[in-house]
């Protein structure tokens, strides 16, 4: 999937947020949604790597589904978009999708530590671009 096809769908995503917040309406109906941690090694780096990673209820490998790549701030890791306290992005993606404002998608959140995510003491735009979407693409798309 191209750059410019992920901003707009990230943009989407941001739209939708805004409308369901805006209507103060969350789904009330029950989307069993999966999240967990993973890790992958980048060779870039020569380490593990964290990861959260949400995908849908009835996830399977073999469905296109839009990759939503979320990124922390300074000071943040990869949980900040799972967490109760701050990113609520299962029960965000879960609220939207039943109340059918966005497709089926599976959204991932790379622990970049303070990187700002480019390349500089660590190269993490390139493990970002390289590695990390490929690797995502790879295990969890049938691409």
């Amino acid at each position: 999937m191209g750059f410019l096809r992920q901003f707009v769908f990230l943009s989407l995503i941001g739209i939708c947020f805004l409308t369901a917040c805006k209507n103060n309406k969350i789904s009330n109906d029950i989307y069993d949604s999966i999240t967990q941690v993973e890790a992958f090694t980048s060779e870039i780096a020569n380490r593990d790597l964290s990861f959260h990673i949400y995908l849908p209820e009835q996830y399977d490998k073999s469905k296109n589904y839009p990759v939503l790549y979320l990124l922390h701030g300074h000071g943040g890791h990869d949980d900040d978009w799972f967490s109760l306290e701050e990113g609520l992005v299962k029960t965000i993606l879960d609220s939207l999708f039943l109340d059918n404002k966005i497709p089926e998608v599976i959204a991932v959140s790379l622990n970049a530590d303070n990187t700002w995510y480019i390349d500089a003491q660590v190269p993490m735009e390139t493990i970002y671009m390289k590695e990390f979407m490929p690797f995502i693409e790879s295990v969890y798309l049938d691409q």
